[in-house]
Parts: C-alpha cells; structure tokens; sequence
C-alpha cells in the first residue's frame, strides 16, 4: 500500500498550496537570496501557503476567500464559469426532465475541467486533492506573496 505524503509532521490537519520548486526558480536571484536570508520573511510567505480547515478542490469552489495561517485572507476563484455555459461546465449535453432530479445530482458534481480552472490569488491549481496524513495538498503554479511584503 503506498503511504500518503506527509507534511510537516504533528502539524494540525490543514489544506497547503504547495509550489514546487521550479516554480521557485521563476523568482530573480536577487527575491531568492532576499527570502533565504530573512527567516521571518521566509516563515511568513510560508504560513501564506497553509489554511486552517479541510479544503478539498470541490470545497474551494464554494469559497471566495481563505484566511491562512499567516493572517490574510487567499481569494478563490473559477475562471472557467466566466468561459463556459453551465452545460459545457458539466461536460454534458442538456437534457430536459420533468424534475429537479437531474440539477440535484449535477449541482455538486466537479469535473476535471472545474478543478483545473481554480485559481487561489491568480496562481492555476495544476493538481488537486493530494491527500497527506495530516491535510490535503493543492499543487499552484506560483509563488504566493502575502500583501505588503517585498521579495
């Protein structure tokens, strides 16, 4: 059986937008070697990245903000609403019932095309719901910085 990931052993069961470390590489030498000498910044954007609570991808559709562990709030997002009738949002063609049977089963229901349309303060969740021993981890295509702090 394969072990899920953990994160920060003991830590409290919370969700984390992880960043890997390519994306790190996207930042100027010069916002790397800021954020590597400074530990306060660096525990900072850190905390910026973990909420408390149990967020999976389906959940965070129904959020517009999240207060992390750092203090300030992420604001989440799906661009493919904006893009996408309802229909197409499914992934299926309308069918017309006589009832609410169909909206009742459909109105929860994520699709793969959903989940990749999150974005948690403009930064894409490329996967979703990586479930760890103590949370479950998004992966985001960028660094998150919290308001007010300079790399």
């Amino acid at each position: 059986m394969k072990e899920s990931p953990t994160i920060n052993r003991g830590a409290t069961v919370a969700p984390r937008f992880i960043v890997g470390d390519s994306i790190f590489d996207k930042l100027s030498n010069d916002q790397q070697v800021n954020l590597v000498a400074d530990p306060a910044k660096l525990a900072k954007v850190l905390k910026y990245h973990v909420v408390p609570g149990l967020y999976t991808a389906a959940d965070l559709l129904d959020r517009l903000f999240l207060k992390t562990l750092e203090g300030q709030r992420l604001r989440v997002w799906s661009d493919l609403s904006e893009l996408l009738g309802e229909s197409e949002l499914l992934g299926e063609e309308e069918i017309a019932t006589g009832s609410d049977a169909l909206n009742y089963i459909t109105q929860d229901t994520v699709t793969p095309a959903l989940r990749g349309s999150i974005k948690i303060n403009g930064a894409h969740v490329t996967q979703a719901n990586v479930h760890a021993d103590n949370g479950i981890i998004h992966v985001i295509d960028k660094v998150l910085v919290p308001p007010f702090t300079r790399l």
